[in-house]
Order: C-alpha cells, then sequence, then structure tokens
C-alpha cells in the first residue's frame, strides 16, 4: 500500500505541476492534470471520513472508491460538490478518457475533446486560487488551445475547492462549502 498523500504533500506538487503542464503534451496534460485532480478529491472526501481505516478500505488502490468516478459519484452523493461539479468531473473523466483509450495520439484539437472542453461549466471569467485575481480564458486563438486552456482552468478551480475543503488553509480565501 503506497503512503497516502496529503494536503501538503499536493499543494507542494501543485505550482510546479501546472508550471510543467505550460510546456507538456496534451496527453500528458490530460491524463496527469486529471490524476492530480483525482487526489484531490481523494482528500476531500478523506477529510469528511470519520476513520481513517475505514477511508482506506474505501479509497486505496484496489478499492470501491479508488477511480475517478466513483470519487466524484460519491462526493455528489453525499452532498460535497454540486450538480455542475458533479457534471464537470464528468465531462474531465470523458476527455481524459478519450486521450488515454484511443489507439492513435490525440490533442485537444479533436473535436469530441473540444466539445466536451466547452461543455464545462467555466464562465469566461474565474478567479486564480493561487493569487485570488479574476483571469480571463484566453481568446479563442485556436480551437485547440482554447480547449486545453478551459481543461486546465477547470482543473486547477476544482483541485483548489477541494484542496481547501480538505483543510489547506494556505489557498486564498473563499468559500469552503462546495455545494452552491
Amino acid at each position: 500500500m503506497a503512503k497516502p498523500r496529503t494536503v501538503d504533500m499536493l499543494l507542494a506538487d501543485r505550482v510546479k505541476l501546472f508550471e510543467l503542464m505550460q510546456t507538456a503534451t496534451d496527453f500528458i496534460v490530460a491524463v496527469v492534470v486529471t490524476a492530480y485532480l483525482d487526489a484531490s478529491l481523494e482528500l476531500l472526501l478523506r477529510s469528511r471520513f470519520q476513520n481513517s481505516k475505514a477511508a482506506d478500505e474505501l479509497l486505496d488502490d484496489n478499492r470501491p472508491l479508488a477511480s475517478f468516478g466513483a470519487r466524484y459519484h460519491a462526493a455528489r452523493a453525499i452532498g460535497l460538490i454540486d450538480e455542475t461539479a458533479y457534471g464537470d468531473l464528468k465531462q474531465i473523466g470523458k476527455i481524459r478518457d478519450r486521450f488515454a483509450h484511443y489507439h492513435l495520439a490525440l490533442d485537444f484539437g479533436d473535436q469530441e475533446i473540444v466539445d466536451r472542453c466547452r461543455e464545462l461549466s467555466l464562465s469566461e471569467h474565474t478567479f486564480d486560487h493561487n493569487t485570488g485575481e479574476i483571469i480571463c480564458v484566453v481568446p479563442r486563438t485556436s480551437e485547440s488551445l482554447y480547449a486545453r486552456t478551459r481543461f486546465l482552468m477547470m482543473a486547477s478551480y476544482y483541485s483548489g475547492r477541494f484542496l481547501q475543503g480538505a483543510g489547506c488553509s494556505s489557498l486564498p480565501p473563499s468559500s469552503t462549502q462546495l455545494t452552491s
């Protein structure tokens, strides 16, 4: 059994991860960023369980809540995320799966991926969890760049919310309640 990740571990990786994503291939962005989001969601779930041994039995590898899909379904079922977040996490999972389970190399210009990124609830403006400042989605210079940027922004947004909900105090203040 691998040593469980902590909020501090994921926070230490956060800036480095999203810096790396600026030059990484689209495949790496889709798979690695979703893995980080999954780890953040795992910590949110762990923070709500009262017995760590029982949490391990649910969340560790090859356990009932080991997959990203099982985790976002559980988070919705117990009220940790609202319907919008639930829908976004489903789309992010489908985008990751499109990259991971296709026999040829894909990029964010693939029409199915572009369409799924368009379905993410991201408005044209959101805020950066690291600085608290409002940021704008990149103008449509290309469908591929626009889709990739939306994907990265949503993953960054939700991972920040999940880490904050799991007890992180070093992210900018906002509601720790994850449901609307």
